[in-house]
């Protein structure tokens, strides 16, 4: 039986609607997320900063966090570290291609790793990786 009720929540699946927080680098980052995910079918909410994504994630818990590794004030593993500890979810982290960012504390939580440039197929597919390995760890830490 679960012991944190969080974990009795079914692993989304990115072929239905999900309610995903993305936090961009950026203004261009922002807009990418928030219209593919949008034509994607999925409910976003964009963070500008880490502060504004963990204060987004703790007032209505996603079913997936979309985090660009450097934000104008924190890092993306930081940010994910801090969101996780309200309760596991799917996280996808987005990086330079020198990967910078993407080592450290918090990386632990992440199940999908895109580097950028990223296409709106790119980021489909890292969504249904992140649910699907969300759920095997969760699964084999329930055994």
């Amino acid at each position: 039986m679960p012991t944190n009720p969080s974990d009795a929540t079914p692993a989304p699946d990115p072929d239905r609607p999900l309610r995903v927080v993305a936090a961009g680098a950026g203004p261009a980052a922002c807009r990418f997320y928030a219209e593919a995910l949008t034509a994607l079918g999925h409910h976003v909410t964009v963070a500008e900063t880490g502060r504004q994504a963990v204060d987004l994630c703790r007032a209505a818990p996603p079913d997936l966090l979309v985090v660009d590794a450097v934000l104008p004030d924190a890092d993306g593993l930081g940010v994910t570290a801090e969101v996780c500890r309200e309760g596991p979810l799917p996280v996808v982290l987005v990086s330079a291609p020198d990967g910078r960012g993407c080592r450290g504390p918090g990386e632990e939580h992440v199940h999908a790793h895109l580097l950028t440039p990223v296409g709106p197929a790119h980021l489909h597919a890292a969504l249904g990786l992140a649910a699907r390995s969300f759920e095997r760890l969760r699964a084999a830490r329930d055994e």
